[in-house]
């Protein structure tokens, strides 16, 4: 989350926030989630958004949620 700040939003929390957590709550919402503790379900939501976010920011050089 660290270089997904730092790199794609130019150390802007607030805007960085608001391109993750909408795709965060996105994830928690798909039908794979059913089943999974409270924990796992936050736990993949929060990596594979970044796994996303992240190597779509690198490869288009920006945040592809806010540009």
């Amino acid at each position: 989350m660290k270089t997904f700040v730092t790199k794609m939003h130019r150390g802007c929390w607030p805007e960085a926030e608001d391109c993750w957590e909408p795709t965060v709550e996105e994830f928690l919402n798909i039908s794979e989630m059913e089943g999974r503790s409270p924990r796992q379900a936050t736990d993949l939501a929060q990596r594979e958004p970044q796994n996303i976010l992240w190597h779509a920011a690198k490869k288009w050089g920006s945040c592809t949620e806010c540009s």
